[in-house]
């Protein structure tokens, strides 16, 4: 972004407040320069003076849209489109929002009917492709993709949407050449990040941990969309400056999943800080009491998020005097820089003594030798999410094991999924009697170390039961990269991952999953 241009643009608006084109000028410096949410002030300026401007319509609409603002986006695309109903452009913006709001069918057959009007566009091939692999269509999406780069092959919009669908096929090396490339080519800042970001879980399911590691740093760059805002005014570490003696604020990132696996840094953590070092860690409330009786002297406290203008916020719930804080993850570049430092004793969650006894004594109510705990999808699941999840009707030769009762461990209404299994299996799957499974983390890991094992996709059910030491099965898609690239699931002792080779073959996984517990 040209400072002087900027500074002229801005002058233009505060000598001319009421013109929409000095307002729409500095919109578009900005826009041009990456600072997008200053961007959607300026055009949303202009277009309140010039509400029949359509051009600034859709440049706010491509604004929301990396501001994660999907329902402004779609609204404002469909603004444009309604004004300029046979614009290319706009149809695409369009098409992009529908995606955007999981609108996957819709966005589809908008693709499918421009890229049939102009055949040879490579732009219309890209959104084919997106909105293929958003369906779930793969190999649809790889074969488009690859049609886009051919067209057009220095594009790293399309590199990048080629490379993740190759990912998501498990053609890892194939994928790490297209994101080289893409890299290469000097891309805009948020592309820049996107890819950065998709070569670290491609390094990381490949077991490159160096590499890995100094590429995850990423996540925290503003350019990437999902990147979080920490509100806090501490000294941040730099990533090398000692721990001694030190009071340190972790802060935890990314969903209850992540904070759990995250935690067992804690230990590593306090080898650290010396007789004088203090932790505070900043986490999900519902962990608060685990974390102070799992390591006496840590104090914890919770964490409120939030969204402003489409941005994660996350700001802990008291203040904290620190000498620095650092987001948890930060930590794995230098405690955990091999596989070697992932070999940590299981089972670093403690549950409460007494709530343990009680569902001990429940489980061995239930008939079965054998009590295994199941959860099988996450929270948020959409259409681009749910293909990384087994389907329930996949899990016979699981649900076939003799001698088992099965746990339920799934948070939310699965009154409807457990009727299914039993009506299609036979098998019933109990629920825990008044335990609120998604509020009552305490009562959830009591449940989960009195279990003989647990088997699912990786969420927090399952991240929990690896934490509190059961032993645990995660069925996963293709080159999962929290995999690490091994078979053994590192962040948890007693863990081990089951994935297809091929993307979409859940039945192979859930079968070796099977032997895995039924030999």
């Amino acid at each position: 972004m040209s400072s002087s241009l900027l500074e002229l643009a801005k002058r233009a608006t505060q000598t001319s407040p009421s013109s929409g084109a000095a307002w729409r000028n500095l919109g578009l410096i900005l826009q041009q320069g990456g600072a997008y949410l200053d961007a959607f002030d300026a055009y949303g300026r202009a277009l309140g003076l010039d509400p029949n401007d359509h051009q600034v319509a859709l440049a706010l609409s491509f604004c929301a849209t990396r501001l994660g603002m999907k329902d402004e986006a779609l609204s404002l695309a469909s603004y444009y489109v309604q004004a300029r109903p046979n614009d290319q452009v706009g149809l695409v913006n369009l098409a992009n929002a529908l995606l955007g709001l999981d609108r996957l069918a819709e966005a589809h057959d908008l693709a499918i009917s421009l890229l049939t009007a102009a055949p040879h566009d490579p732009s219309l091939w890209h959104l084919a492709g997106k909105t293929a692999r958003a369906c779930g269509a793969l190999d649809e999406a790889a074969q488009a993709l690859d049609q886009a780069n051919c067209l057009e092959p220095n594009n790293p919009r399309i590199l990048y949407d080629l490379a993740w669908t190759l990912a998501d096929l498990a053609k890892t090396e194939p994928a790490l050449d297209r994101v080289e490339q893409a890299i290469s080519l000097n891309p805009d800042p948020d592309v820049s990040a996107a890819l950065t970001f998709l070569k670290a879980t491609l390094l990381l399911a490949k077991g490159d941990l160096t590499g890995g590691w100094q590429a995850y740093r990423v996540r925290h760059d503003l350019a990437l969309a999902s990147a979080a805002i920490y509100d806090l005014e501490l000294a941040r570490w730099d990533g090398q400056a000692s721990f001694e003696g030190k009071h340190v604020l972790l802060m935890a990132e990314q969903g209850l999943g992540d904070e759990l696996a995250h935690m067992g840094l804690i230990t590593d953590l306090l080898g650290h800080l010396g007789p004088k070092g203090r932790v505070t860690f900043c986490a999900d409330k519902r962990l608060n009491g685990l974390v102070e009786r799992s390591w006496p002297g840590v104090r914890a406290i919770g964490h409120t998020t939030h969204q402003i203008l489409g941005r994660r916020h996350r700001t802990p719930d008291e203040k904290v005097e620190a000498d620095v804080w650092l987001p948890i993850g930060d930590l794995l570049a230098s405690l955990r820089p091999s596989l070697a430092q992932f070999a940590q004793p299981g089972g670093y969650l403690k549950p409460c003594p007494g709530r343990l006894a009680h569902w001990r004594g429940w489980l061995q109510s239930l008939t079965g030798q054998v009590k295994i705990g199941m959860a099988w999808r996450s929270h948020k699941m959409d259409a681009e999410r749910g293909r990384n999840f087994a389907p329930l009707s996949a899990w016979g030769p699981i649900l076939s094991r003799p001698g088992a009762s099965f746990i339920n461990l799934q948070y939310g209404d699965t009154d409807a999924e457990r009727a299914a299994l039993l009506s299609h299996f036979g098998v019933v799957v109990h629920q825990p009697p008044e335990l609120d499974l998604f509020n009552d983390l305490e009562g959830l890991a009591a449940l989960s170390a009195a279990l003989d094992l647990g088997m699912g996709c990786s969420n927090a059910s399952t991240n929990l039961l690896g934490a509190v030491g059961t032993p645990l099965h995660i069925i996963a898609p293709p080159a999962s990269w929290p995999a690490l690239g091994q078979k053994d699931y590192p962040w948890y002792p007693g863990a081990r991952i089951h994935a297809p080779t091929v993307y979409g073959d859940w039945a192979t996984a859930v079968k070796a999953a099977a032997h895995a517990i039924n030999p």
